[in-house]
């Protein structure tokens, strides 16, 4: 365990904090947003903390294998800001979202996105902590790519 965390350095922990810090403050401008600046939030305050957390820790870790890779491969950096862009909409979520009105409203109709965004409502603590779960998931398996593929590729030897 300990040889794996020699591989950490301060500008993973730099990058991991800054991403933190930054969907932390997307969530809380999407929440504000939604209700004209106020901060409403319907969830326990360590969820979003959470969130933050685990969208910061998608991210700084699919950044890392995508540096590693030198491809642009993954999928991560996306997912997790997709994610934390969910949180602030569900947490802000009441029953007259402006944000998810508009995107499930123009999809389903008016009376449909009504019963959408109760149900949002009725059981956000629960859908984020799903997505929570989902980020740590994919975030835990970018972590398994970046040690298998520095424990399993060989080593090309010079030739004479």
């Amino acid at each position: 365990m300990l040889s794996k965390m020699r591989g950490i350095k301060t500008r993973h922990i730099l990058l991991f904090a800054v991403s933190s810090l930054a969907y932390y403050l997307l969530i809380m401008y999407l929440i504000a947003y939604q209700s004209e600046g106020l901060v409403l939030i319907t969830v326990p305050r360590y969820i979003i903390y959470a969130a933050a957390l685990s969208g910061g820790f998608l991210f700084s870790v699919s950044f890392l294998h995508i540096l590693k890779r030198r491809r642009s491969y993954g999928a991560g950096v996306p997912i997790s800001t997709a994610g934390t862009c969910l949180t602030g909409v569900i947490v802000g979520c009441g029953c007259s979202a402006p944000i998810m009105f508009g995107l499930v409203g123009g999809i389903l109709g008016g009376s449909t996105a009504v019963y959408a965004i109760d149900f949002v409502s009725a059981y956000s603590t629960y859908i984020i902590l799903i997505v929570v779960a989902a980020e740590m998931l994919i975030g835990l398996y970018y972590v398994y790519l970046l040690e298998s593929n520095s424990v399993c590729t060989p080593k090309r030897e010079k030739s004479g």
